[in-house]
């Protein structure tokens, strides 16, 4: 109908409206983008503006109805998951009870590690911790006191996992000025004593003070703290019956991108939190957790955090209990030659810093440091069991390091390999992964050998094995290191004497010598390592020390 100058075929003198599509505009035909360019060039009609205005409409109207359909979906799964959660926990606390029966008809038979038919329960820490001053005040609100309970805290999960959760949940009460509420060491929630593990009946709760010694669980920070003194839930709830309950998809909603970092993280919720005056607040424990999962194993989105958290007294004070401390030195003759006492310095200095006063006899005021690294010390921190299954869920899903087993001044480093993610791998990949999770013997001594060789690591002579692996693999190890030359003294987690309770404890005995030894050989993927290192790093110790499978 329109010639290509745009004028009618007829022979009409007027200007006719130029086609919006001409096949011989470019040499790309069809393809051309210069009839779009010229359709953006029209003036808007009426009829385009209602158009518009029609299309924005139905999509906001659309998105409305997508997140009110996805709320709604949300909230059905929340409410599956409590009904799901009161099962499993039924059906524990029946398995803990049946174990329980048949322990006592059946004793068990001896093995490496002794036995008893119950493990303990630990009540005398559990009154110890009610005991503290801060649950016996006339009025717990005074001067302004207000209170934070995460009751969406892990649980169900080794200590490494639930340490994390527990000091970063903690930075943010004492973020926002609030006394921090601490639970037990929490592997079941459902109220029975024992939890059926794998065959083996374990304590569903253990009190924290039989783990550690410091803010987190009651203990005191620096000066003037009684308003940041943590208490424990069971006074949490006597004189909080009724708490502000704040959910975590709410706060989600502030977050300004999808996947914050640790320190946006704390930021938020801390100005969240700052806005509610009621001193009673808690977390509602069926919401996800504050700090996601995925965040400890993301350096990138983890180590910002540190320049604030390596000051915080949450780190700073942190120590081990009385009862880590005894097994610690009933054991030591195991691992090091070096004698039980301690270098002393004046209580108002800090370890290693050299002042007058340090010279003049203060009798009344000596202190020892009792996480001084003992010189020769090799500690090595090797996985075994199923966690064989979990190297290789790693390697399928390309996975890093633990955010604080990656920080820059480390001499190793993870360097992500090609060709794996989204749940398959390579062959040379799947390899790869094992020998730095999951190494053989030969891999593990050549590792060794390789750090030996570091200027670090000069002076090693005793190695001490954190592991759970079996006494006749650890066996195997031990000889091959010994074929090595040049140790002194060599022992494992499946060597030290301990009691019964320090057996449900073991892995902080295990932490604290890691913590003390001069070379750290850890796992990248461990939360138990990461931990190591965090404490290692907060008390000073050089970063060239910490190393890797």
């Amino acid at each position: 109908m329109f010639e290509k100058s745009g004028r009618h075929r007829h022979g009409r003198d007027r200007l006719a409206k130029p086609a919006m599509y001409d096949p011989a505009d470019t040499e790309w035909g069809i393809l051309s983008p210069r009839p779009l360019n010229r359709w953006t060039k029209r003036r808007p009609t009426k009829r385009m503006l209602v158009l518009f205005v029609c299309i924005f409409v139905a999509c906001v109207y659309g998105v409305r109805v997508w997140r009110e359909r996805q709320y709604l979906e949300e909230q059905r799964v929340l409410a599956e998951q409590r009904q799901q959660g009161q099962m499993r926990h039924q059906e524990t606390k029946q398995k803990a009870e049946q174990h329980k029966e048949e322990n006592v008809e059946k004793p068990k038979a001896e093995s490496h590690w002794d036995e008893w038919p119950n493990p303990p329960l630990f009540g005398k820490y559990h009154r110890a911790e009610l005991a503290l001053p801060q649950h016996h005040v006339a009025d717990p609100f005074a001067n302004g006191k207000k209170y934070l309970w995460v009751e969406n805290h892990v649980h169900g999960l080794g200590w490494g996992n639930y340490m994390q959760d527990l000091v970063f949940n903690a930075q943010l009460a004492y973020r926002t000025g609030r006394a921090f509420v601490f639970d037990n060491y929490t592997w079941n929630r459902d109220g029975s004593e024992y939890t059926d593990y794998n065959g083996k009946l374990i304590p569903s709760q253990i009190p924290l003070s039989a783990l550690i010694s410091s803010p987190l669980n009651g203990g005191p920070f620096f000066e003037n703290d009684t308003k940041l003194r943590a208490i424990q839930r069971e006074y949490w709830h006597k004189i909080c019956p009724e708490p502000v309950m704040v959910s975590t998809y709410d706060v989600k909603k502030l977050y300004s991108e999808s996947e914050p970092t640790a320190l946006t993280i704390l930021e938020t919720w801390a100005d969240h939190l700052s806005k509610i005056d009621e001193p009673c607040l808690a977390i509602d424990g069926y919401t996800e957790r504050i700090f996601d999962m995925y965040l400890y194993g993301q350096k990138g989105r983890l180590l910002d955090i540190w320049p604030v958290l390596s000051e915080s007294p949450i780190v700073k004070l942190y120590g081990y209990s009385p009862l880590i401390h005894s097994a610690f030195d009933v054991n030591r003759d195991l691992f090091t030659t070096i004698p039980i006492q301690e270098p002393y310095f004046p209580c108002s200095a800090a370890p290693g810093e050299s002042t007058k006063d340090a010279l003049q006899p203060q009798p009344l005021a000596r202190c020892s440091d009792p996480y001084q690294p003992i010189p020769g010390l090799l500690a090595l921190h090797l996985r075994r069991g199923d966690f064989v299954d979990h190297c290789q869920h790693l390697a399928r899903w390309s996975s890093a390091w633990m955010g604080f087993n990656s920080f820059p001044s480390f001499p190793d480093q993870w360097v992500k390999p090609e060709g794996g993610g989204w749940g398959e791998t390579t062959e040379e990949n799947m390899a790869l992964y094992l020998k730095r999770c999951y190494p053989t013997i030969e891999q593990i001594v050549k590792r060794v050998d390789e750090i030996r060789q570091h200027p670090t690591s000069k002076g090693l002579k005793d190695v001490y094995i954190m592991t759970n692996g079996k006494p006749d693999w650890v066996n195997e190890l031990k000889a091959a290191l010994r074929d090595m030359g040049g140790w002194d003294k060599i022992a494992s987690s499946r060597d030290m004497t301990i009691n019964a309770e320090q057996k449900e404890v073991a892995q902080a005995v295990d932490m604290m010598i890691g913590e003390r030894a001069q070379v750290l050989v850890g796992n990248g993927w461990s939360s138990m390592t990461s931990n190591i290192v965090m404490m290692r790093m907060v008390r000073g110790i050089l970063p060239e020390t910490n190393r890797f499978l």
